[in-house]
């Protein structure tokens, strides 16, 4: 079994309950005619900016849940004008995302959140550059954002950062080996393609990367193969 470790990275639902309760009162702000920007909540007070924030960030969120919905119906998806046109509805929903966050951050910069979920919307449009200033945001607020580091790493893929994304697979490994064995399928995935699909990364460094990622993936299977055998500590 592993040691607990104080600076274990931790998951990202530890951090929400302020956010949760701040979305549970805009329900009851809607429900009571209030909730919209600057329209006023109960009692006639006026949203703050931290809650005018959570509303923008949950408008994100949403638009992120119908992207996700676009691109699973993508997968079953016959044609290739079907195609085109689902995966313009889930580019359109992850840019009006986009806005939403901007917005969130605009009215509460300490919304770590809002910054990680900026990242994905822009990788998921292919803005990895832009997806590194988010991310780096976000882990500049809350440095133990795990998943904000799994995301991040995903982005040093497409970059071909391929050192900045072992480091970030091995500070996973440590802390949250869920997480590291998420970022290791997408490393495989990477690993396998052809060099020219590669980007940045020529055909020596993409082999180099390949041999890694297949010793590190057999350690950790082996590790965790050894955690199961090991008798339960009472």
């Amino acid at each position: 079994m592993r040691d607990h470790d104080p600076w274990r990275p931790r998951p990202a639902w530890l951090f929400l309950p302020l956010l949760f309760l701040a979305l549970s009162w805009g329900d009851v702000a809607s429900a009571a005619g209030g909730g919209g920007g600057g329209m006023p909540a109960p009692g006639g007070r006026s949203l703050t900016p931290e809650q005018k924030a959570i509303k923008a960030y949950r408008n994100g969120e949403r638009d992120l849940e119908r992207a996700a919905g676009y691109l699973a119906d993508l997968e079953q998806a016959d044609g290739e004008k079907k195609r085109r046109k689902l995966r313009k509805k889930a580019d359109d929903r992850f840019q009006a995302a986009i806005v939403d966050f901007e917005k969130a951050i605009e009215r509460n910069d300490q919304l770590f959140q809002a910054h990680a979920q900026l990242g994905f919307a822009l990788r998921s449009l292919g803005r990895y550059e832009e997806a590194l200033t988010a991310y780096d945001r976000a882990l500049e607020i809350e440095p133990r954002y795990a998943e904000a580091v799994e995301y991040r790493a995903e982005a040093y893929l497409e970059l071909g950062r391929l050192e900045d994304c072992k480091s970030a697979y091995m500070q996973l490994y440590r802390g949250v080996p869920e997480l590291a064995a998420q970022l290791m399928e997408k490393m495989k995935l990477f690993a396998a393609r052809p060099a020219e699909a590669a980007g940045p990364v020529d055909s020596d460094a993409l082999a180099a990367f390949s041999q890694w990622v297949e010793e590190r993936d057999g350690i950790a299977r082996q590790t965790s193969r050894l955690d199961r055998a090991a008798p339960t500590r009472w």
